[in-house]
């Protein structure tokens, strides 16, 4: 299912359905704090990230791992950035392309 996931994204397929465009819609301006906020001071697991997404948001399984993606990015790459308060950590996923995968992965 991964490696599908991984095609779709990268020939531009949104993995994301019409449900969770509605959640995006209603709490998109507070996705990066909310997603930001499960990962805490003790950083959990890619799957267990994905969880947390899917609990907290109601996003389907396909729409959560592109966030779980977006997570391993940040924290591979940016995690001294990222518990730095102010615009460092946007910076640094944006230098990634943590951010843009994601977007690209979910369609908004």
């Amino acid at each position: 299912m991964l490696f599908l996931l991984f095609v779709f994204v990268q020939v531009g397929i949104s993995v994301c359905n019409d449900h969770d465009k509605q959640i995006y819609g209603i709490l998109g301006p507070q996705f990066k704090n909310l997603f930001r906020a499960l990962v805490g001071w003790w950083p959990p697991s890619r799957e267990t990230y994905i969880t947390n997404v899917q609990t907290v948001s109601g996003l389907s399984v396909n729409c959560a791992i592109c966030y779980g993606d977006a997570y391993i990015c940040g924290y591979n790459n940016c995690k001294l950035a990222c518990l730095s308060a102010g615009n460092a950590c946007d910076r640094c996923l944006e230098l990634y392309e943590c951010s843009q995968n994601c977007n690209k992965c979910t369609g908004f």
